[in-house]
Protein backbone atom coordinates (compact mmCIF):
# COMPACT_ATOMS: atom_id res chain seq x y z
CA UNK A 1 0.00 0.00 0.00
CA UNK A 2 2.83 2.82 0.50
CA UNK A 3 3.96 1.49 -2.22
CA UNK A 4 1.31 2.34 -4.42
CA UNK A 5 0.59 5.87 -2.35
CA UNK A 6 4.42 6.83 -3.20
CA UNK A 7 3.56 6.05 -7.26
CA UNK A 8 0.48 8.00 -7.14
CA UNK A 9 2.52 11.15 -5.11
CA UNK A 10 5.11 10.68 -7.84
CA UNK A 11 2.40 10.20 -10.86
CA UNK A 12 0.93 13.53 -9.31
CA UNK A 13 4.21 15.44 -9.00
CA UNK A 14 4.98 15.21 -12.60
CA UNK A 15 1.70 16.78 -13.51
CA UNK A 16 3.43 20.00 -11.89
CA UNK A 17 1.51 19.52 -8.90
CA UNK A 18 3.20 20.46 -5.18
CA UNK A 19 2.43 18.42 -2.07
CA UNK A 20 2.59 19.86 0.79
CA UNK A 21 2.65 17.41 3.75
CA UNK A 22 0.83 17.81 7.04
CA UNK A 23 0.87 14.61 9.17
CA UNK A 24 0.92 11.37 7.97
CA UNK A 25 -2.57 11.33 7.85
CA UNK A 26 -3.19 13.92 4.83
CA UNK A 27 -0.95 15.03 2.05
CA UNK A 28 -2.23 17.89 0.14
CA UNK A 29 -1.58 18.17 -3.38
CA UNK A 30 -2.41 21.41 -4.78
CA UNK A 31 -2.72 22.32 -8.57
CA UNK A 32 0.00 25.24 -9.51
CA UNK A 33 -2.38 25.78 -12.54
CA UNK A 34 -5.97 25.80 -11.29
CA UNK A 35 -4.99 26.57 -7.70
CA UNK A 36 -7.27 23.58 -6.31
CA UNK A 37 -6.16 21.87 -3.59
CA UNK A 38 -6.69 17.94 -3.31
CA UNK A 39 -6.49 16.26 0.25
CA UNK A 40 -5.21 12.37 -0.13
CA UNK A 41 -6.10 10.52 3.30
CA UNK A 42 -3.98 7.61 4.20
CA UNK A 43 -5.22 3.82 4.80
CA UNK A 44 -3.65 1.43 7.02
CA UNK A 45 0.22 1.73 7.30
CA UNK A 46 0.19 5.20 8.18
CA UNK A 47 -0.89 4.86 12.20
CA UNK A 48 1.87 5.60 14.26
CA UNK A 49 2.44 6.83 18.23
CA UNK A 50 2.09 9.66 18.63
CA UNK A 51 -0.43 10.94 15.69
CA UNK A 52 -2.96 12.32 17.30
CA UNK A 53 -0.77 14.74 19.73
CA UNK A 54 -0.71 18.04 17.35
CA UNK A 55 -4.48 17.47 17.87
CA UNK A 56 -5.31 17.81 21.60
CA UNK A 57 -5.38 21.87 21.65
CA UNK A 58 -7.50 22.16 18.81
CA UNK A 59 -11.48 22.77 19.74
CA UNK A 60 -12.29 21.34 16.44
CA UNK A 61 -10.28 18.38 16.32
CA UNK A 62 -11.62 17.55 20.42
CA UNK A 63 -15.23 17.70 18.86
CA UNK A 64 -14.45 15.19 16.73
CA UNK A 65 -12.90 12.81 19.14
CA UNK A 66 -15.80 13.57 21.94
CA UNK A 67 -18.50 12.69 18.78
CA UNK A 68 -16.37 9.00 18.36
CA UNK A 69 -16.35 8.28 22.51
CA UNK A 70 -19.97 8.59 22.77
CA UNK A 71 -21.38 4.95 23.79
CA UNK A 72 -23.92 4.61 20.83
CA UNK A 73 -20.32 4.92 18.39
CA UNK A 74 -17.42 4.12 20.14
CA UNK A 75 -17.91 3.81 23.76
CA UNK A 76 -14.37 4.66 24.57
CA UNK A 77 -12.05 7.60 24.60
CA UNK A 78 -9.55 7.15 21.08
CA UNK A 79 -7.48 10.64 22.28
CA UNK A 80 -7.10 9.08 25.77
CA UNK A 81 -5.93 5.93 24.41
CA UNK A 82 -3.29 7.90 21.55
CA UNK A 83 -2.10 10.36 24.96
CA UNK A 84 -2.24 8.05 27.76
CA UNK A 85 -1.08 4.64 27.30
CA UNK A 86 2.06 4.04 24.95
CA UNK A 87 1.88 0.15 26.16
CA UNK A 88 -1.42 0.05 25.19
CA UNK A 89 -1.15 1.95 22.48
CA UNK A 90 1.40 -0.10 20.49
CA UNK A 91 -0.45 -2.94 21.56
CA UNK A 92 -3.64 -1.49 19.91
CA UNK A 93 -1.46 -0.17 16.65
CA UNK A 94 -0.73 -3.55 15.84
CA UNK A 95 -4.94 -4.35 15.80
CA UNK A 96 -6.32 -3.94 12.16
CA UNK A 97 -10.06 -3.42 14.48
CA UNK A 98 -8.74 -0.47 16.14
CA UNK A 99 -6.01 0.98 13.73
CA UNK A 100 -8.97 1.44 11.13
CA UNK A 101 -11.19 3.33 13.79
CA UNK A 102 -7.85 5.30 14.56
CA UNK A 103 -7.39 6.50 11.17
CA UNK A 104 -10.83 7.55 10.32
CA UNK A 105 -11.23 9.65 13.45
CA UNK A 106 -7.61 11.18 13.23
CA UNK A 107 -7.91 11.82 9.82
CA UNK A 108 -11.51 13.76 10.34
CA UNK A 109 -9.94 15.29 12.94
CA UNK A 110 -6.93 16.57 11.72
CA UNK A 111 -9.17 17.92 8.55
CA UNK A 112 -10.82 19.95 11.73
CA UNK A 113 -7.80 21.22 12.68
CA UNK A 114 -6.69 22.07 9.77
CA UNK A 115 -9.30 24.16 8.40
CA UNK A 116 -8.35 26.70 11.36
CA UNK A 117 -5.05 26.43 11.26
CA UNK A 118 -4.59 26.38 7.18
CA UNK A 119 -7.77 27.84 6.36
CA UNK A 120 -6.46 28.92 3.38
CA UNK A 121 -5.28 24.66 2.16
CA UNK A 122 -8.82 23.36 3.35
CA UNK A 123 -10.71 26.46 1.79
CA UNK A 124 -9.11 25.20 -2.32
CA UNK A 125 -10.05 21.76 -1.95
CA UNK A 126 -11.99 20.56 -5.18
CA UNK A 127 -10.95 16.87 -4.71
CA UNK A 128 -10.79 14.22 -2.17
CA UNK A 129 -9.18 10.90 -2.33
CA UNK A 130 -8.05 8.12 0.15
CA UNK A 131 -6.61 4.87 0.41
CA UNK A 132 -8.14 2.23 1.45
CA UNK A 133 -9.95 3.20 5.03
CA UNK A 134 -8.69 7.26 3.87
CA UNK A 135 -11.54 6.78 1.24
CA UNK A 136 -13.95 6.55 3.71
CA UNK A 137 -12.50 9.86 5.44
CA UNK A 138 -12.64 11.25 1.53
CA UNK A 139 -16.57 10.74 1.57
CA UNK A 140 -16.96 12.00 5.17
CA UNK A 141 -14.62 15.01 4.34
CA UNK A 142 -17.46 15.49 1.10
CA UNK A 143 -20.08 15.16 3.12
CA UNK A 144 -21.16 12.18 1.10
CA UNK A 145 -21.35 10.11 4.51
CA UNK A 146 -22.36 10.70 7.70
CA UNK A 147 -19.52 10.80 10.29
CA UNK A 148 -21.37 8.54 12.84
CA UNK A 149 -22.61 6.02 10.46
CA UNK A 150 -18.84 5.85 8.78
CA UNK A 151 -17.42 4.96 11.90
CA UNK A 152 -19.85 2.20 12.54
CA UNK A 153 -19.15 0.90 9.65
CA UNK A 154 -15.46 1.34 9.75
CA UNK A 155 -15.65 -0.22 12.96
CA UNK A 156 -17.61 -3.41 11.85
CA UNK A 157 -14.87 -3.52 8.83
CA UNK A 158 -12.27 -3.31 11.06
CA UNK A 159 -13.99 -6.56 13.19
CA UNK A 160 -14.61 -8.26 9.58
CA UNK A 161 -10.66 -7.72 8.37
CA UNK A 162 -9.90 -9.14 11.85
CA UNK A 163 -11.97 -12.07 11.76
CA UNK A 164 -10.89 -13.06 8.18
CA UNK A 165 -7.35 -13.03 9.30
CA UNK A 166 -7.84 -15.26 11.91
CA UNK A 167 -10.01 -17.74 9.68
CA UNK A 168 -7.53 -17.91 7.24
CA UNK A 169 -4.50 -19.01 9.98
CA UNK A 170 -7.38 -21.41 11.42
CA UNK A 171 -7.56 -22.86 7.64
CA UNK A 172 -4.02 -22.89 7.16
Amino acid sequence: MLFLRRAIISEVNKISHSITRTTGLVDFVSDTSSSGTLPMFSGQGAQKQGMCISMVKSPGARQIFDRAKKKKVLGYDLLEIFLNNDNMLTQKLRSTEFVQVALLVGCVAKIEQLKIERADTTASVTHVAGMSVGEFVALVYAEVLDFEDTLRLVQERGRSMKLEVEWSVCLV
